[in-house]
């Protein structure tokens, strides 16, 4: 297992206050600087502070360009020009390598962007002795996040369970942080598909994450979800009986379709209200590939197959739960469920 990333000592105000102080006041710095070994963290309040400074659907007053095609030329131009109808005009740029070589012009703009710009870079290497990283330090507000203490994560792991009305220990919050290797992405991903395992419960167990927490059932529920849609019968039964291999107690299948399908009516709702894929993977923590086949599943159910399925799931989790029940009876309910999603 790889070791977990130990985070810098704290100087001064944490990014994460600086961001939502910002918000609070409604005063904005003209230029944001964000960069950092805590990925998530970045992505979430700049996020964060782009929802609070701009209108994502007003392509006159909100601009996240391809940095394929994009230049300092054309920032300049964009960052000079004044918003319409709106307070701020609000340009997003991310990995632009401008803090990472010399980018005179940009350096020298940078010292005279109008008030109603606001200019967030997001960069993962950053020169301090270039003219572009001074002046962004100089005339805006220069934020790194790295990562958080392991005290500060286990905190903050209680506090998305409790969210959810359910409880974890010290100890099982460190078990689950082990697992992912410290990746706040993956912890976050971990612990919806945990709040949905447990849902009906008091609390996260250790066992609750040791079933729950290993990639192989995870990745084979969303081959066969995929599957399932498509109606590839002999895929399902080719991916249902690698499952069954793995050995795994049948509750365990039970509570990652009942996650899978959840998710999936997020994305579908998602979908429904006019949110971009970016937006969609940004939300449930799903990389591209996952979520253009989430978006794919869902165009072909439809809300009301797909809530059809997620009420089937949960009949069947209940039902294994009931009292009397034994593991091979909860085995003949996922059986029984694989038949009847095959037929919806």
């Amino acid at each position: 297992m790889a070791p977990k990333k130990k985070s810098k000592a704290a100087e001064g105000p944490s990014p994460i206050s600086v961001i939502n102080e910002h918000i609070k006041s409604g005063t904005f710095s003209r230029i944001y600087l964000l960069t950092g070994e805590c990925r998530y963290l970045l992505n979430q309040f700049r996020d964060k502070l782009i929802d609070a400074a701009a209108d994502r659907n007003d392509g006159m007053s909100f601009l996240q360009p391809d940095m394929d095609s994009y230049d300092e030329e054309m920032l300049i131009s964009d960052a000079s020009t004044l918003p319409f109808f709106s307070d701020h005009k609000v340009i997003s740029v991310k990995y632009s390598g401008f803090f990472n070589s010399k980018h005179e012009a940009l350096a020298d703009f940078l010292g005279s962007v109008p008030e109603s710009t606001i200019l967030i870079f997001t960069e993962d290497k950053v020169n301090g002795t270039l003219r572009t990283t001074k002046q962004a330090k100089k005339c805006g507000t220069f934020l790194e996040f790295n990562n958080p203490t392991d005290r500060d994560m286990i905190s903050w792991i209680a506090a998305r369970f409790k969210e959810r009305g359910l409880g974890i220990s010290g100890s099982n919050a460190s078990m689950l942080m082990d697992i992912c290797e410290g990746d706040m992405m993956r912890i976050a991903g971990e612990i919806d598909k945990l709040s949905a395992y447990a849902m009906g419960t008091s609390g996260i167990t250790a066992e609750d994450i040791a079933l729950m927490s290993g990639n192989a059932v995870s990745d084979k529920i969303f081959d066969l979800a995929h599957a399932i849609s498509r109606g590839d019968k002999a895929l399902v039964m080719n991916i249902y009986g690698d499952l069954i291999k793995l050995n795994k107690d049948p509750q365990e299948l039970l509570g990652a379709l009942i996650f899978k399908y959840k998710q999936l009516l997020s994305v579908n709702e998602m979908l429904e209200s006019g949110r971009s894929p970016f937006e969609i993977g940004r939300a449930l923590h799903t990389w591209d590939k996952v979520t253009n086949v989430n978006i794919e599943i869902c165009r072909y159910y439809g809300r009301e197959r797909l809530l059809t399925i997620y009420t089937m799931c949960m009949d069947a989790i209940v039902s294994s739960r009931s009292k009397g029940s034994t593991k091979r009876s909860a085995q003949d309910a996922v059986d029984l469920l694989i038949l009847q999603l095959m037929q919806i």
